[in-house]
């Protein structure tokens, strides 16, 4: 386990979260309920997991995208949660106390600062919401790939607090990427 300070585990926490719950603000009556149980779950499930986080990331992307997939919600209701993505600062915070290298936190930091900041504007229009969805995805694929490439430098993401960023809210918010940008292009 990585010896983080307690103010990193709550950031981590607040974004792990967050997202769940204002996906299941957006979504409301009982989808919201399964997804808050199922989520409420899968966190737990991930710790435990935590060894196998590749199998985390692919089970909880599955799950959430079985969810969304009936979700009646509009391209802009599924960006909201996407706010919550700031929360991916904390990779700066890890590299700024030597847990992370900087090849890693800082493209991973500040995409995710980049999209939380968008998904406030990405409402704009469907083009606005084209390219927030698009960019969104590439930001976590270019994550989820340094962190892969860069082991073992990266293996404060694999450990707690940081490992429920990838295995809990990368899960989520990408699965929201694709029904958004799919409804987008309906």
């Amino acid at each position: 386990m990585t010896d983080l300070p307690v103010y990193v585990w709550i950031i981590v926490l607040f974004g792990a979260v967050g997202v769940p719950l204002a996906t299941a603000f957006e979504l409301k009556g009982r989808l919201a309920v399964i997804l808050g149980v199922v989520w409420a779950a899968w966190i737990a499930i991930t710790i435990a997991l935590r060894p196998l986080l590749p199998l985390a990331f692919v089970v909880g992307l599955v799950a959430a995208l079985l969810i969304l997939r009936r979700a009646p919600a509009t391209p802009q209701q599924l960006a909201a949660p996407q706010r919550f993505r700031v929360v991916g600062g904390v990779f700066l915070i890890a590299m700024a106390l030597g847990a992370l290298p900087p090849a890693f936190a800082l493209p991973a930091g500040l995409g995710d600062i980049a999209i939380g900041v968008l998904a406030w504007f990405a409402a704009r229009g469907r083009l606005s919401m084209l390219w927030f969805n698009i960019l969104g995805m590439l930001d976590l694929v270019v994550a989820l790939t340094l962190g892969a490439l860069l082991q073992p430098s990266t293996v404060a993401v694999a450990e707690l607090p940081l490992l429920l960023i990838p295995a809990t809210a990368v899960p989520l918010v990408f699965a929201l990427h694709v029904i958004a940008l799919r409804r987008s292009l309906a």
